[in-house]
C-alpha cells in the first residue's frame, strides 16, 4: 500500500445535499459513527422499502377518461426519487392507444395496469438479490486478512474509506447486491456523491482504496468477481 494513504484524511466540507454525512466525518478514523449510521440504515431499510413499495402499488391507476378514445389512455403511478426523496408521477402508455376501439383498448390498458404492478414488485425483489457475498460481508473478509499485513493506522484509514462506500450503498438501497453486481455506473454515482463533500485528492484516495478492494477479490476468487468496476 502506498504511504500517502496511511495518514491521509479526507476533508469533508459542509453540504446540505449530503444529509447524514454533513459535518459528521472529519477523517478516515470516524468508524464508530459510520458503524452506527450503517446499522441504523440496514435495520430500517427492509421496513422502509416495504412501505415505499406499498405506496407505489396503491398509487397505480388506469387513466381511461371514461372510455373517451379521443384521449391518450395510460397507467400512472407515483415513484420516490432516490436523491430528493420527493414523489413524482410516472406515466406508462405501453402502446395501448394503437387500439382505436374502446373494447380492445380497455383490455390493453388493463393488461398494462397489471404489468406495471408486476414490474414494481420485480424492481424491489431485484434490489434484494444476493448470494451472500455483499459488500459488507466481503469487507469483513478483506479487513480480517489485511490485519495480518498492514499497520494499524493503515487498517483504520482503509476501513473508514470502505465504510463511506458502504453508507452510499445503503442510502441508494444497493447494500444487498452481490459484489459482482456492483458496476461502473455505481462507481460513477459514488464518485459524484462524495465529490460534493470532498476535495479531488480525497475522492481519488477513496477510489484507490475501493479499487484495491475489488482487485483483492479478483485474485481471491474469480468466480466471485471477475472484473474491477473501478
Amino acid at each position: 500500500m502506498s504511504r500517502q494513504f496511511e495518514s491521509g484524511h479526507p476533508d469533508f466540507k459542509p453540504a446540505s445535499t449530503v444529509g447524514l454525512l454533513k459535518n459528521k466525518v472529519a477523517h478516515f478514523g470516524a468508524l464508530e459513527w459510520f458503524d452506527e449510521q450503517c446499522s441504523v440504515f440496514e435495520l430500517g431499510s427492509e421496513t422502509l422499502n416495504s412501505k415505499i413499495r406499498e405506496q407505489m402499488i396503491k398509487s397505480v391507476q388506469i387513466k381511461d377518461y371514461d372510455g373517451n378514445i379521443a384521449r391518450r389512455w395510460h397507467v400512472e403511478y407515483r415513484e420516490q426519487d432516490p436523491e430528493s426523496k420527493k414523489w413524482q408521477r410516472i406515466r406508462v402508455y405501453g402502446g395501448v392507444n394503437r387500439a382505436h376501439d374502446q373494447l380492445t383498448r380497455t383490455q390493453l390498458v388493463n393488461d398494462l395496469y397489471h404489468e406495471v404492478i408486476s414490474q414494481i414488485h420485480k424492481k424491489f425483489d431485484q434490489d434484494k438479490k444476493s448470494n451472500g457475498f455483499t459488500f459488507k460481508r466481503c469487507c469483513q473478509i478483506y479487513i480480517t486478512d489485511k490485519r495480518n499485513t498492514l499497520r494499524k493506522n493503515s487498517i483504520k484509514n482503509m476501513s473508514g474509506s470502505l465504510k463511506v462506500f458502504q453508507c452510499f450503498l445503503v442510502l441508494k438501497n444497493l447494500h444487498e447486491l452481490n459484489i459482482k453486481d456492483i458496476n461502473k455506473h455505481h462507481i460513477r454515482d459514488y464518485r459524484i456523491w462524495i465529490s460534493k463533500t470532498m476535495s479531488n485528492r480525497s475522492v481519488n484516495n477513496h477510489l484507490d482504496f475501493l479499487k484495491m478492494f475489488f482487485n483483492y477479490f479478483i485474485k481471491y476468487d474469480e468466480e466471485m468477481i471477475s472484473k474491477n468496476p473501478c
